[in-house]
């Protein structure tokens, strides 16, 4: 048996430092596409550093559900589907804060409500998939016994 609370650590903070640093790749080569003007090393790392800052209660979330799903007992594939769920809320919280600096109208905060939920959903499905097969090699070998131990 795996020591689900290492395991899961490690898996919460993979899980975190990847969709921080696909986020910013992807607003990062947005921006060079819009502006065609920045510099790697100062725009990438500072922005970079500003999201692992603001995400950092989606790290402590993570942190407990990944334990909490990976001892659940329910199927490998329930499992996923629960972890997507918690990535989807997340980034749903985070997308109601940001979408009430733009507020005009019903239907462009309903809009700037979705483009914050996708931009920051997204990238945790990415950080996901790359973290699948330790994810299955995590989800499957962490069950509960009879005795309440894992």
């Amino acid at each position: 048996m795996n020591n689900g609370k290492t395991t899961s650590s490690i898996l919460a903070i993979g899980i975190w430092s990847l969709t921080n640093l696909i986020f910013v790749i992807g607003v990062m080569t947005i921006y060079y596409v819009i502006e065609n003007n920045f510099t790697v090393t100062t725009d990438c790392i500072s922005f970079f550093f500003v999201s692992c800052n603001t995400s950092f209660p989606i790290l402590l979330v993570l942190l407990l559900l990944v334990h909490l799903i990976g001892i659940s007992n329910v199927s490998s594939k329930k499992k996923f589907a629960y972890l997507i769920l918690t990535c989807f809320t997340c980034a749903s919280v985070y997308g109601l804060v940001f979408s009430f600096f733009d507020i005009n109208s019903l239907i462009e905060w309903l809009h700037c409500f979705a483009y914050c939920t996708l931009a920051l959903f997204i990238p945790s499905l990415i950080a996901l998939a790359l973290l699948h097969k330790q994810l299955n090699n995590y989800f499957s070998t962490t069950k509960i016994n009879d005795h309440g131990t894992q």
